[in-house]
């Protein structure tokens, strides 16, 4: 995995690079995560899912919707373990919410099996 100033390094744009992606996320409003979103989808996929989660329901979040943040969470959260076969973002402690510490991958049918019981 990488170091979190290397993640930081790929958050952001390039000078001189294709611009077509930063120009179309800023046109619309929304932050470019540079090339962290296509070096890891799935880390993504579930960034923007906590960012949600937390933003709905109002859980505490370390997480927001910045480069900074995703950098940060896939710092934090770590590689994907290889025999997870539909991995998801499982909480120890349901009541803290998304911060760092709290959180770790979990494969889908567990964290969904987990659901069930709160």
């Amino acid at each position: 995995m990488l170091s979190e100033e290397a993640l930081l390094i790929l958050s952001k744009k390039i000078a001189g690079r294709n611009l077509g992606g930063y120009r179309s996320a800023t046109a619309r409003g929304l932050p470019y995560y540079g090339k962290l979103r296509s070096k890891f989808p799935v880390h993504f996929r579930s960034f923007i899912g906590v960012v949600k989660r937390s933003e709905i329901s109002g859980l505490a979040s370390d997480f927001s919707r910045t480069p900074e943040s995703l950098a940060k969470f896939i710092f934090h959260i770590g590689a994907i373990p290889s025999d997870m076969k539909e991995p998801t973002v499982g909480r120890f402690n349901h009541a803290k919410g998304y911060v760092i510490g709290n959180f770790a991958w979990q494969e889908k049918h567990d964290n969904v099996k987990e659901s069930g019981t709160r």
